[in-house]
């Protein structure tokens, strides 16, 4: 038998190597019977939850070329499937319809996924409402916050109540007649705030102003309160909006987020029943919280993704603050505004 040089085996190596490199992963799979696949399917919906028909459905590759595409049912589904190349890279599954909001997200490159998506109109209302105490916080920081939704969100409608006397009578006679079941209502609030524990409320101190009078030395501070339960039973009897994004920026809040707990409802509080909310420096300032929430949203983020760094950022600079919330809207806020 003839022997076969070194020389010979060593470029018969090197042949076999470029060869299955110029074949790639995909003919490889291939050879062994295996083909990746992306399957993503789900459905589309309106930010109230109604299925959307006639929707476009696309998935991209890493470079922005299309792959494939279908559109919703009557029902609002969609499935559409794509032979990969299986190499871990990051897909962009995208909707479109003319007259609402261009959504995405992202998947891998193999497996199924079901995502699902709610998508608003792009001329529904949008109403921002900023009710806060003086001696907590100033114009100047809620609104910054409040051109930021404006600027940047197509906020169509921002509003500020400050020290506000009937915060009762603002919410059923002043924003009441602006919202309907489509429009998308975010409430902030920011004051002083305690928690009632025998009857399980949290409530903040809306108004604390000093008052001229003869009594009984020539002055009184005027305080007005809102409870946890009575902002609930407000929301709930005089809103019609199934979007209603609501944020308490105050010590002792954690009830706000046990009474808020109505289907269409996402509230924030900036920490529990038991700690403090703490404030980027002394009051009337911006809450720790709050800065890194509207921070967070600036840079294109969605709204429990801003929550969570939020979170994350106020216990870092105070371990006993502890931001709590409770979502029961599909829709996400933010991120495709």
């Amino acid at each position: 038998m003839k022997k076969i040089s070194k020389s010979v085996i060593t470029l018969a190596v090197i042949f076999i190597t470029v060869s299955i490199t110029a074949m790639g992963i995909t003919d490889l799979q291939n050879a062994q019977g295996y083909i990746p696949q992306v399957t993503c399917y789900g459905y589309v919906r309106t930010h109230v939850s109604q299925p959307l028909s006639s929707v476009t459905v696309r998935l991209y590759n890493s470079i922005g070329t299309l792959l494939v595409s279908t559109t919703t049912n009557s029902q609002g589904y969609y499935t559409l499937s794509y032979g990969s190349d299986g190499l871990g890279e990051s897909l962009k599954l995208q909707i479109t319809k003319t007259g609402y909001e261009t959504q995405y997200v992202y998947v891998s490159d193999n497996g199924n996924f079901n995502r699902n998506f709610y998508t608003a109109p792009t001329n529904v209302k949008k109403i921002a409402v900023f009710f806060y105490a003086t001696d907590a916080t100033t114009y100047s920081y809620v609104s910054a916050w409040g051109n930021q939704l404006k600027n940047e969100e197509d906020f169509t409608s921002v509003i500020y109540y400050e020290n506000p006397t009937d915060w009762q009578s603002t919410i059923r006679n002043n924003i009441a007649p602006l919202e309907d079941g489509n429009t998308l209502l975010f409430l902030y609030f920011c004051a002083h705030g305690d928690y009632d524990s025998v009857n399980s409320n949290s409530y903040m101190r809306i108004r604390h102003v000093w008052v001229w009078d003869l009594w009984p030395f020539f002055g009184h501070y005027d305080d007005k309160y809102i409870y946890s339960n009575t902002l609930n039973t407000e929301l709930d009897t005089y809103i019609e909006s199934g979007n209603v994004f609501v944020v308490i920026e105050s010590c002792h809040s954690g009830g706000f987020v046990d009474d808020l707990t109505e289907a269409g409802v996402f509230v924030i509080s900036t920490t529990d029943y038991n700690n403090l909310a703490y404030c980027m420096g002394p009051v009337p300032n911006q809450g720790i919280f709050s800065y890194y929430f509207f921070n967070r949203i600036h840079n294109n983020y969605g709204d429990y993704s801003s929550y969570s760094y939020a979170r994350t950022q106020a216990i870092s600079l105070h371990s006993d603050q502890n931001p709590m919330y409770n979502d029961q809207i599909p829709y996400e806020w933010f991120k495709w505004w």
